[in-house]
Formats: C-alpha cells, structure tokens, sequence
C-alpha cells in the first residue's frame, strides 16, 4: 500500500506541474511563432520643433491643433494623391506624438517598405509645413528639427513583445489550472 500511495502522490504532483508549466511554454511559443509570422513593418520618423515666442498661453491650444492638422484631408488628401497610397490607410500608418508634452512634434509613418514610408513621410511633411506657411498661425516658426529618416528596428510586430505577453497568458492560465485542480 505504501507503494501505492507513493505513486499516486508522485503522479498528482507531475499533473500540477504539467498544469502549472505547460500552458507556460505552449503559450509563449505560439505567441513568439506568430509574431514571427507577420509581415514586418517598418517606420520613418521626423520630429519638427515649433517657436511660438511669448505665446506660451496659447501653445498648449497650438500644439493641439498641430495634431489634428498633420492628419487633416488637407495633408493626408495631398500626399494620397502624390504618393496613390489611400487617406486611410495614411491616417491609420501616421502617428503623431509630442514627446514629453514638449513643443517638439514627433511624426512616424510606418509601412512594410521603409523606403515608402520614408517617401511617404517626406511627401506629408512637405505639405504640411506649405499648409502651415498658408495659414501664419500666430506668425509661429516652425523647423525641421531631425529631417525623416528610416529607423534601424521595425516597428511592429516585435516578437519578444508577444512572448513576454504568451508568457504572461500562458501563467495565467497555468496559475486557473492549479487552482481548479
């Protein structure tokens, strides 16, 4: 009986560990293995550094304005016609960011091309600063501060990304198994 019962301990605790690991690894790995998968896309970047002098009452407002400008038709619609790429397609790829709530706007523009992207972005920023020299929004400067360039890593997808997130799925689930068993 004694040997019996050791075995029936022995099997019990290789079952919670199988429960406990397996979702782990399983998840991880597909998570990795699609990720990998995916069609790889890259980005070009380009960051524009606005002066708007003693205005700073008004920059918050500005900056915010700058944003939705980028994305206008009146951009997007322009450079759709230059580049044959659709609006939504350019409203989807372009983002738009003010790194550290700063006056420094970051434009990136990803694509599976890199040298599209950075045509594409280019082409964006062209007719954004003709609309901005246009409009003489509180007679503001505006300057290229880092001209577009393609980044050394794609931006999406990032496999290590999606194993640290199977990882954490795969613990979840294995931590529900233990717990229902």
């Amino acid at each position: 009986e004694g040997s019996g019962a050791a075995a029936l301990a022995g099997r019990a605790r290789l079952r919670r560990g199988l429960l406990g690991v397996l979702p782990f690894v399983i998840c991880r790995f597909v998570s990795w293995r699609c990720a990998q998968r995916f069609q790889l896309f890259d980005a070009a970047q380009s960051d524009i550094a606005f002066d708007i002098g003693q205005r700073a009452d008004v920059m918050e407002k500005f900056l915010a304005t700058q944003s939705v400008t980028v994305k206008s038709h009146a951009v997007l619609g322009a450079v759709s016609a230059t580049q044959g790429i659709p609006v939504a397609t350019l409203d989807k790829r372009l983002s738009v960011d003010f790194p550290k709530s700063g006056a420094i706007m970051r434009l990136q523009y990803s694509d599976p091309s890199g040298d599209v992207a950075l045509q594409t972005l280019r082409a964006g920023i062209a007719q954004y600063i003709n609309l901005l020299d246009h409009m003489k929004f509180l007679d503001s400067a505006k300057y290229v501060l880092v001209p577009a360039f393609i980044l050394e890593d794609p931006v999406w997808p990032k496999p290590t990304q999606a194993a640290a997130l199977g990882l954490a799925l795969g613990l979840a689930i294995g931590i529900a198994a233990l717990a229902l068993d």
